[in-house]
């Protein structure tokens, strides 16, 4: 069972999103994807921001629909 050491919040991914290799990066490839995660409720935050924005370059763009698969993924370990 892998035990994460950074739970990300909806600021933290948004940075990510607008700055793909800044500090956010730099600092979960020194850690290790496999020691970040977040949670739902930030994913459908992220999700309904966008939504709310109404930009479908936005939404076409947007990294959510790739993540789905692994949000919703459930690992009882």
């Amino acid at each position: 069972m892998s035990s994460f050491l950074y739970l990300l919040d909806t600021n933290i991914i948004s940075y990510l999103v607008r700055h793909p290799v800044g500090q956010v990066y730099q600092r979960i490839k020194k850690v290790g994807e496999e020691k970040v995660c977040t949670s739902i409720i930030v994913a459908v935050e992220l999700r309904y921001g966008i939504r709310k924005k109404g930009s479908e370059r936005r939404e076409k763009r947007s990294p959510y629909k790739r993540w789905n698969k692994d949000i919703f993924r459930f690992n009882p370990g």
